[in-house]
């Protein structure tokens, strides 16, 4: 099925095949802030769909599909990451403290490392354990903004991505982990002598 498209003030008809040819180098400029992300692949599918659903619903040959498809690419590149985030916070926390000495250590990474494999001889476990719940209680404490900077920055997400995610700029992200570093620190101190 061919539809007409305006590309570069010409109208062509053109099928969906034709248009993805045409407009891959927009999908790839839309998905590249995301290369890093374990759901990279996930992204990519989710503009491809905005550009299908561009192509389907485009009828005004008087504006370029450029803009309009552009719209549709970043709102459903939105919406999956919005779905995505909205179920890795639903998780509770007893979904956070159950781990097996035998699940993968960073799939990201490797598949073939274990938690197990990562314990030191000699590793201190009641120490680390005890300073992990101290760092929990520290994090419950923070307003949600800083948690979510929290987690994007123990996933390896660097400040720049971080202030992308979280629609801000990366000074304002630099800023509000020194005030997360000096709240831990405070907080640290305040452990220490008790």
């Amino acid at each position: 099925m061919k539809r007409a498209i305006k590309v570069k003030g010409k109208i062509r008809m053109m099928t969906f095949e034709e248009v993805y040819e045409q407009f891959k180098p927009l999908l790839y400029a839309r998905t590249r802030n995301y290369m890093q992300h374990t759901l990279y692949e996930d992204i990519f599918q989710s503009a491809l769909i905005g550009l299908w659903e561009a192509y389907r619903r485009y009828r005004k040959t008087e504006y370029e599909f450029i803009t309009f498809a552009t719209h549709y690419i970043r709102g459903n590149m939105s919406l999956f990451l919005r779905d995505y985030y909205k179920s890795y916070r639903k998780k509770t926390e007893s979904d956070w403290d159950i781990i097996s000495l035998h699940q993968p250590y960073d799939t990201r990474k490797s598949k073939d490392t274990y938690v197990a494999d990562m314990i030191a001889s000699g590793y201190e476990l009641e120490e680390e354990v005890t300073s992990n719940l101290s760092v929990k209680e520290i994090l419950a404490k923070m307003p949600e903004r800083h948690q979510r900077i929290m987690i994007l920055a123990s996933e390896g997400y660097n400040q720049t991505e971080i202030a992308r995610r979280m629609g801000t700029s990366r000074q304002a992200v630099n800023q509000q982990i020194r005030r997360i570093r000096s709240q831990f620190r405070k907080e640290s101190k305040h452990e220490a002598m008790h």
